[in-house]
């Protein structure tokens, strides 16, 4: 009879167990979930470079991150007539490496941009983009558009 209590109770214990590890691996979002949405520009800083004069016109760029990878960045001159920067916007593609690192490519490129999207929070990216020859950073801030 202790036998089968002691069986009996390993059985149970193993049960418990199993079904307690199947619900600890329940994630939250993954990594591309957690950038899907429409950005909207709301600062630059540079580090390693002299601060440039970020206008209000520049804050009108954004990124829109679509669940099958893709993307459209729209980003303005600081011109006086705050007209679309054609070079810089356009689409492209986007996968992560990490939970924090990203490989953007411009449709029509073969150059992959190694960047750091850090969401700071649900409505807060911080996109950190190295230049080629990596002298300096640029940290460009976004808001999720609600």
């Amino acid at each position: 009879m202790k036998k089968l209590t002691l069986i009996l109770s390993l059985i149970v214990s193993i049960v418990i167990l199993h079904s307690c590890s199947d619900s600890d691996n329940i994630t939250g979002p993954n990594e591309i979930e957690v950038v899907v949405g429409e950005w909207e520009m709301t600062g630059l800083e540079f580090k390693g470079k002299d601060p440039e004069t970020v206008t209000d016109c520049f804050k009108k760029g954004k990124i829109i991150f679509r669940g099958d990878k893709t993307y459209t960045q729209e980003t303005y001159t600081n011109e006086v007539d705050c007209s679309v920067d054609q070079a810089r916007t356009g689409d492209g593609t986007f996968e992560n490496k990490s939970s924090v690192e990203y490989t953007m490519r411009f449709n029509g490129t073969d150059i992959d941009k190694l960047v750091y999207l850090i969401p700071l929070d649900n409505d807060v990216l911080e996109l950190h983009e190295r230049d080629n020859n990596n002298s300096y950073t640029a940290i460009y801030y976004y808001k999720l558009k609600k």
